[in-house]
């Protein structure tokens, strides 16, 4: 669990929002000088995070360093709260008054918006009411054919011998399950990955510089063109659905509906 910026009176479910003082959770960052996590953002980390993960929770609340590293390799020193206490979490993704889930402005930088997981309540029920639509019981009975289909070919393809299971059915298959949904092609798994991949870099650092900012233009570029198409002439999938949905008595606009795309690939 994230939360920005790094003051001791204001944390946000996602990024930042005021806390109370009398809150436990305020109480406990408000407490001294907090851990500061080092190593957060480094690759090590995270080829084997679990020591850290333990580590960490025995300091909860940890403040960790994260660099947020810019398309032309320069660097801006940021700071991220870590909660990683079962009370810390629940206490904060339970109080909508309190914390929000609105992400950080951080200054002349655009951050891109990704609706429900940056979406406070009623907004955030009534975006998941909608897409919910899409994962219900009957439509899910219905694609287990093609999803049994599918998961029998890849099996195959990892032949008899040794294989990466995560590589070669655990990560695929949902990409093309998502994508049948979403009525986007399951054949261009390999770009969605690519896209996902840099998009949920741990270390930005580990990126050659402008390599972000060029895969989510490709990413927005790609789904743009595809609800457009949608517009011209719907389909039967989760993205006509956008396209046709209304919230408020109004249609949602095009950054919305290309980071509901985003969305839905990456944590589909």
């Amino acid at each position: 669990m994230a939360v920005f910026p790094p003051c001791a009176t204001r944390v946000q479910r996602g990024y930042c929002g005021m806390l109370r003082e009398t809150d436990d959770v305020g109480n406990d960052m408000s407490a001294g000088e907090p851990a500061l996590v080092e190593d957060f953002s480094r690759s090590a980390t995270w080829a084997d995070p679990y020591a850290a993960y333990s580590r960490w929770r025995e300091q909860s609340p940890v403040l960790a360093r994260m660099p947020f590293v810019l398309p032309d390799g320069s660097e801006i020193e940021t700071f991220n709260w870590l909660l990683l206490r079962h009370r810390e979490v629940y206490a904060v993704l339970r109080d909508h008054e309190t914390f929000s889930s609105e992400p950080p402005q951080i200054p002349g930088i655009p951050v891109p918006r990704l609706p429900l997981v940056q979406d406070d309540p009623p907004r955030h029920s009534v975006l998941r009411r909608l897409v919910s639509k899409a994962f219900t019981a009957r439509r899910v009975a219905q694609l287990e054919p093609w999803i049994r289909q599918n998961a029998e070919e890849l099996l195959a393809a990892m032949g008899d011998g040794e294989a990466e299971v995560m590589d070669s059915l655990a990560v695929p298959l949902p990409v093309r399950v998502i994508a049948r949904l979403m009525g986007i092609p399951g054949e261009e798994y390999v770009a969605f990955k690519r896209w996902s991949d840099t998009f949920l870099s741990m270390d930005t650092r580990d990126l050659e510089p402008g390599i972000r900012t060029r895969n989510a233009m490709e990413m927005a570029d790609y789904f743009g063109r595809v609800v457009a198409q949608r517009r011209a002439r719907g389909a039967e999938d989760l993205i006509t659905a956008l396209v046709q949905a209304e919230l408020d008595g109004e249609r949602l606009p095009e950054v919305e509906l290309l980071g509901f795309c985003v969305l839905l690939l990456i944590a589909g």
